[in-house]
Parts: structure tokens; sequence; C-alpha cells
């Protein structure tokens, strides 16, 4: 029993110190990495946002946005054409013709070119798209090329028509940018 009580505190004295020193370090490297691992995985989040959702989903607000605008403009347009007798109505109609002369140049200028750029952002980070998103890649794609094609007149519009080469086909997307910019949104202030 002596040799027990000796044995007992010769560790404490000289093994005591070293074991909770190993058991310390053992914790503290242990929680080191699942903190290295945690912050790894917030950057990858950050540069999902930085370098492809955000910049998806601002091009899709300022395609919205010249969209709504083309919307208001043809339905005040409406309304005063309304309210004109048949003499101003034909002096009107050189606007008419200069309105829809400019929507097809902005498309052609502004809109398209928008779309190109989604496409650049999607194809040059593809690495950080959500397999969620991944799947609306050919979509858009598609949408771009039939658009192409049309304004090179190298498509028969009936069959661009049949294709259906609108931008409700996008609408699936954009909501998934929607969504996942807002789940990415909180995972980083989690």
């Amino acid at each position: 029993m002596e040799s027990l009580i000796k044995l007992i505190q010769v560790f404490i004295q000289y093994g005591l110190a070293p074991t909770a020193t190993f058991a310390a370090g053992y914790v503290g490297v242990k929680y080191g990495l699942k903190q290295l691992r945690e912050e790894k995985k917030i950057d990858i989040i950050e540069q999902q946002l930085n370098k492809f959702y955000s910049p998806l989903l601002a091009y899709r607000k300022e395609t919205q946005a010249k969209g709504q605008v083309r919307f208001k403009l043809k339905k005040a347009g409406d309304v005063v054409w309304e309210r004109r007798g048949e003499h101003a109505r034909q002096e009107d109609l050189k606007y008419v013709d200069k309105e829809i002369e400019y929507n097809n140049k902005q498309f052609e200028n502004e809109l398209l070119p928008l779309y190109y750029r989604m496409l650049d952002v999607f194809r040059d980070n593809y690495w950080l798209a959500e397999p969620e998103t991944e799947k609306y890649y050919p979509i858009l794609v598609e949408y771009v090329d039939m658009w192409k094609r049309w304004l090179e007149k190298s498509v028969d519009p009936e069959v661009a028509r049949t294709m259906g080469a609108d931008e409700e086909k996008l609408n699936q997307f954009y909501e998934e940018l929607e969504r996942r910019t807002q789940i990415l949104r909180s995972k980083i202030t989690k």
C-alpha cells in the first residue's frame, strides 16, 4: 500500500503536469482545427456570394429594372393614346416607332450583353455554384444562344417561337439565385 502511495506521489510530482499539458494541447489543437475548418467554409461561402451569386443577381436585377421601365412607359403610353383623338394618334405613331426602335437597340446593346456577362460569371466561377444552381447553366446558354441567332437572322422566327426564346424559361433560375443568396447570407451571419 505504501508503495502505491509513493507511486501516486511520484506521478503527481512528475507526471501530472506533463499529462495535463498534453491533454490541454490536444484539446487546443482539436479546437483550432475545427475553427480552421469553419473559417474555410465561411471563406468559400463569401466567395460564392462575391464572385458568383451576387454578380448574377445584380445582372438579373438590372435586366428586370429596365424591363419594368419599358412596361411603365408602355402602360403610360396606352393611357395617353386612349385620351387623344385620331389626328393626335397619327402624330404619336412616330414616338411609337421610336420606342420600338429604342427597345430593340437596348436589348441588343445593353440587355443581351448583360446575359453574356451572366454566362461569363457562371463559366468562370462554376465551381462556386451549388448543385441546385448548376442545372440552370444549360438553360441560360440556350436562352442567350437563341437570341444571338435571332439577332443575326440565322434562325427562322417560327422556329424560335416554337422553341420558346422568352425569358420565362429563366424564372426558376432567378428564383434559385434569390433563394440561394439568402441561404448563404444566413450561413455567414450565424
